[in-house]
């Protein structure tokens, strides 16, 4: 356990007006790209026909807002906007796509950068537990090009006043300053690099790598470091202040970790806020617990071996001989915290044909009986032969429904935008076939890096679950033509599984397979929630019974548990109470439908 003792103070703190695919169960066949993907919901509980539930786009819009090759994606949905940023921008949007405010990212935080500073490196979130968006970024003068004092490195952060913000300015914003160059108070030549961010209830943390100034940025003199801030006073304008680790070690050989580490994305509250990064040496994970992170912080550190090999990915091969994009291993992308579950994904290498190529590996960590050494649940990997698969990232819903978007690119294919997933009742350790959302017309023929050769095309691509509606956003790069690299948003729902949909006033009559679906499809979402099977009314309901009003009254009563186990307040419903001799009318099933897909079932 690392416990230490100092705090520091925010500059600006006060509150501001305004293939093959490898795992446990063996190989899958190559991908394919259709429009639906689709798995076969068994229901065993009762005799109702075999249902099929499918993952499925149901838009994209072209999310580019004049700036063509600035990379690095990330998206949050909010009630009724979506938040986009990338290395150089954010954007508000409607759900629509339709932009309500643009701004490039130095500008966006420009009541507390300094003048000489730049903004890089952005994330966006939705917290879940206050209704707002966290946007972060780092700025510096110079970083390791800076021999000149005073060199400085500042976190920023903006933080929305609502749930709904209406502008990118003050009205809607609070922005902060953290300098980044300090450990606890104590002064050092150290400027912050990849910062990444997560929240959950007590808590806002940065992770992010710290390179001495003036001196060239080495995996040899880079130190990792972890910012806790309580998460009360920095929301109420209250006095803010941090507490600083550094010096992690690996638990298994004791060696200082060296692998960027990112801050999961926090849905429900347990008792520890998670972060997870990679083994210094040989293959697994490290799962980090920062336990009370809102009085005294403190560390426990834990390892999980993967299944799979780890090599280290190699840079993207695209048509025509141009040079490679360039492909970063390591954990690149914040985990998902779930349900007692770490959700995370990196890229490797894999042999795939005759081509080692980079691949998807994606873990599910358990972390139920933490902090005790956490436990694997699906570790896989994806690939495909002779192509190259990466930046991906990937949003988690209530239920575990996995969504996942990637680029991809080969000797033939253009660098493409892809999405694939999962529903919470797919076999171990599968994802669906992929499915493209954006076809790359071109190879990239932008100026390569100095040191690798390749294109810098990205770190990572956005996914964000929406708790409006139990859907997903993603967020990715294509390549348009050999000097523009376009973006691309699409919206992710779960197909209505139902029989008679939708069910129609005065017209559809209410059957008893519209109620075993129902009950079926319930029982198996509370068993992910760990709750029980429902004490149903009549367990066995025959073609042609009639629909009673106890029947949807004990559909509600599972629901609103469900709802409580996952820490939604209850849905309202029609008629509430229904009482014996009720007519049951179609708006009363087609409440329990929505309210059930609302949260992936």
């Amino acid at each position: 356990m690392i416990r230490p003792v100092l705090t520091g103070h925010p500059r600006c703190a006060e509150r501001v007006a305004g293939g093959s695919y490898e795992g446990a169960v063996g190989t899958l066949p190559p991908l394919i790209a259709p429009i639906v993907f689709t798995t076969l919901l068994i229901v065993a509980a009762f005799a109702s026909p075999v249902r099929t539930q499918s993952l499925t786009v149901t838009g994209t819009f072209d999310a580019n807002d004049g700036s063509r090759n600035n990379i690095d994606e990330s998206i949050a949905a909010g009630p009724s906007t979506l938040v986009l940023t990338y290395n150089g921008g954010i954007s508000l949007r409607q759900k629509t796509g339709a932009v309500i405010a643009a701004n490039s990212l130095s500008s966006f935080f420009n009541t507390v950068r300094r003048s000489t500073e730049n903004a890089f490196d952005v994330r966006v979130l939705f917290d879940e537990d206050t209704k707002r968006f966290f946007v972060s970024a780092a700025g510096n003068n110079g970083g390791q090009a800076c021999a000149t004092e005073p060199c400085v490195s500042d976190l920023f952060l903006a933080v929305s006043t609502s749930a709904r913000p209406t502008s990118l300015g003050l009205a809607d914003w609070q922005f902060f300053a953290f300098d980044a160059t300090t450990e606890n108070g104590v002064p050092t030549r150290r400027w912050a690099d990849f910062p990444s961010l997560g929240v959950n209830r007590d808590a806002v943390v940065f992770a992010m790598q710290m390179f001495p100034m003036g001196v060239p940025a080495t995996g040899l003199n880079k130190v990792l470091k972890i910012r806790v801030i309580p998460k009360s006073n920095l929301l109420s304008g209250g006095a803010v202040t941090w507490t600083d680790f550094t010096g992690m070690k690996d638990p298994i050989d004791n060696s200082s970790l060296n692998a960027a580490l990112q801050p999961a994305n926090h849905y429900g509250n347990p008792h520890a806020f998670f972060l997870v990064g990679l083994r210094s040496f040989g293959c697994g994970y490290v799962v980090i617990g920062v336990e009370h992170a809102s009085v005294t912080p403190s560390l426990t550190v834990r390892s999980v071996a993967t299944l799979t090999p780890c090599q280290q990915a190699p840079n993207a091969t695209q048509p025509g001989g141009a040079a490679p994009l360039f492909v970063a291993s390591g954990v690149r992308t914040p985990p998902v915290y779930r349900n007692g579950s770490l959700w995370t994904i990196r890229t490797v290498a894999r042999t795939a044909g005759s081509t080692v190529v980079s691949a998807i590996e994606w873990t599910q960590i358990d972390v139920t009986s933490w902090p005790a050494t956490p436990t694997l649940a699906q570790d896989a990997v994806m690939s495909m032969n002779d192509t190259f698969e990466y930046y991906a990232t990937l949003a988690v819903d209530l239920i575990n429904n996995v969504v996942l978007v990637f680029g991809r690119s080969s000797f033939t294919e253009f660098p493409s935008l892809y999405v694939t997933g999962r529903l919470h009742g797919d076999a171990v350790n599968t994802l669906r076939p992929s499915m493209l959302l954006e076809a790359g017309t071109a190879s990239l023929s932008l100026t390569p890096n100095a040191g690798s050769g390749a294109i810098p095309f990205g770190d990572y691509f956005g996914a964000s679950f929406d708790s409006t509606d139990g859907s997903f956003w993603i967020l990715g790069e294509t390549a348009r033509n050999a000097t523009t690299i376009g973006r691309r948003a699409g919206h992710v729902s779960i197909a209505n599984p139902f029989t008679d949909t939708p069910l129609t006033s005065g017209v559809t009559l209410i059957k008893t397979i519209h109620m075993a679906e129902l009950r079926a499809r319930m029982d198996q979402v509370r068993a992910v929630v760990g709750l029980s099977p429902f004490a149903w009314t009549d367990a066995s309901l025959s073609a042609g019974a009639v629909v009673r009003a106890q029947h949807i009254t004990d559909l509600r009563t599972a629901l609103s548990e469900l709802y409580a186990a996952v820490g939604l307040s209850p849905p309202t419903f029609t008629d509430a109470p229904l009482t014996p001799g009720t007519s049951i009318k179609a708006i009363h099933v087609e409440e329990l439908r929505n309210a059930l897909l609302a949260i992936g079932g």
